[in-house]
């Protein structure tokens, strides 16, 4: 399988993992559910964001790939920063009293999946590098 394949089977399963996870904290389905869902999440994040990274490291030229993985890691880092504060914001302002905050948390979720479904239209967007000149590893093995 593609890393290109592999960057969108983990943005779809996120996807689908918040949506589940939605489903489990408005109890549409067993609350349980809800765990399950962020357990799956993990699972494609765990696809999708080393998938990235590798395919940066990839594409970038040998002179490139220190500064093109500290964009990475910067844009990695500070996106999480940002939605951490923005969901914590909206949980805060949907929160209503202790034991009645399912719609809070499915706003929060609701974030994470639009998050998530943003990434699997750019991910359909990465496709496999069509030149001829060899990769990066090939030139590395290649023969003198």
């Amino acid at each position: 399988m593609t890393r290109e394949r592999v960057i969108l089977i983990g943005a779809l399963v996120h996807f689908c993992a918040a949506a589940l996870t939605i489903a489990g904290v408005l109890r549409a389905l067993p609350a349980a559910t809800a765990a399950v869902g962020l357990v799956v999440a993990g699972f494609g994040m765990g696809l999708l964001l080393p998938g990235v990274g590798v395919l940066t490291l990839d594409r970038s030229a040998p002179d490139r790939q220190g500064a093109n993985s500290a964009a990475l890691q910067l844009a990695d880092n500070l996106c999480s920063v940002l939605l951490v504060g923005a969901c914590g914001a909206a949980f805060n302002a949907a929160h209503t009293r202790a034991g009645h905050d399912a719609g809070a948390f499915a706003l929060v979720f609701a974030v994470a999946a639009t998050v998530a479904g943003g990434a699997c239209l750019l991910a359909g967007r990465v496709t496999a590098v069509t030149t001829s000149e060899p990769r990066t590893e090939e030139k590395a093995h290649a023969p003198l």
